[in-house]
């Protein structure tokens, strides 16, 4: 019998024969599931007997989705965090692991319904901690999940639960937010560390990627989207062919809403201390001069510097003067961006399209 298989039994055993209600007992059921985690992972071997993973799916609270580390269904929210959601993700990304080295695993209706109520039971706090401990409560799931391979699972598998694949897809933006507001509050601490560690490693993929790369060699510049441009789906429709590099941050501005010919549109004003999260594109020459055509003569082009991660790109903006009138704009284009900042996971953000008519 592997490692991993033997934690497993010692785990089983530990649940079966009744945990007490000892806090001590609950935390060293957690850190068998984190280590249970950090064994899968390590040690290929243990995922593949299945009856084993059917002995885990079997642990998990049918009725919830949920598996707990206690027998406590009436605890309070901090302890819910620790002892009910925390067992949910290690032993959902145990699972994920084992399905992404052998995905025929999904075959087993236990694993797979298993894996499924685990995964939209795990959303239902939208992966936060509890409490002032909120964010790196949130910076400790997706690590969880990262470990187990995530990225690699829902590229396969992304329709086993609908609710978790929307709210991962919301993790870079969130992390975006994280690492912003609490740069903005002053030294950055081991949170805004731990957020900036995550969105480095994803930037540095997406800037390394062949497309981006060969799209920069031919000659595209860097566009930061910050209004209706941030509709994925109104840039490629505007654009031939714009190549989508991410989200990311432009201090020193905060978003308004001036007028441009008769009606009121997004704009930036500089403002100390001020943030704005941005949609990065590349775009060829020729794609720029049909977002000239778009904008019109009303907008002019500045070249500013982005936060990306660690990283700084130079790219460009289109702004209105700040002497032309604020207002508020029309309904139909309010909707077009508040949908765009939902649709990017930005709804931690909304706010600011909010205000920006006041």
């Amino acid at each position: 019998m592997t490692r991993t298989m033997k934690l497993l039994e010692q785990m089983m055993i530990r649940q079966m024969s009744n945990m007490n209600e000892e806090t001590a007992e609950r935390d060293e059921m957690v850190a068998t599931f984190e280590l249970l985690l950090t064994r899968t992972v390590e040690d290929a071997s243990g995922t593949e007997d299945r009856e084993i993973l059917k002995r885990l799916a079997r642990m998990q609270d049918a009725r919830s989705g949920f598996w707990f580390c206690t027998n406590d269904r009436q605890m309070p929210s901090d302890a819910r965090v620790d002892f009910m959601y925390r067992p949910t993700y290690y032993a959902t990304a145990i699972l994920m692991t084992a399905v992404n080295r052998k995905p025929a695993l999904l075959e087993d209706d236990a694993i797979r319904t298993a894996l499924r109520r685990g995964l939209d039971a795990a959303v239902l706090r939208n992966f936060k901690g509890h409490g002032i401990h909120g964010s790196s409560g949130y910076i400790d799931t997706v690590e969880i999940y990262q470990k187990g391979g995530v990225d690699a699972f829902l590229a396969a598998h992304a329709n086993i639960s609908p609710d978790f694949t929307a709210e991962w897809n919301r993790v870079i933006p969130r992390l975006l937010f994280i690492e912003s507001e609490l740069h903005a509050w002053g030294e950055p601490g081991r949170t805004h560390r731990r957020a900036a560690r995550i969105l480095d490693g994803v930037h540095a993929r997406r800037i390394e990627s062949p497309e981006l790369q060969a799209a920069l060699a031919a000659g595209s510049r860097l566009y930061f989207a910050y209004g209706s441009n941030m509709s994925v789906t109104q840039m490629l429709d505007r654009c031939a062919h714009p190549v989508l590099v991410g989200l990311a941050r432009l201090d020193g501005y905060r978003l308004v809403s001036r007028q441009s010919k008769e009606n009121y549109y997004a704009s930036l004003d500089e403002a100390k201390g001020g943030s704005v999260p941005v949609l990065v594109w590349a775009l060829s020459d020729r794609d720029i001069e049909r977002l000239d055509d778009y904008e019109g003569s009303y907008y002019y082009k500045k070249d500013v510097t982005a936060r990306f991660g660690h990283k700084r790109l130079e790219g460009f903006v289109y702004l209105l003067p700040e002497d032309r009138e604020r207002g508020r704009m029309g309904n139909i284009y309010r909707q077009t961006l508040l949908t765009a900042y939902r649709d990017l996971g930005l709804d931690d953000r909304i706010w600011q399209v909010e205000q920006m008519e006041t």
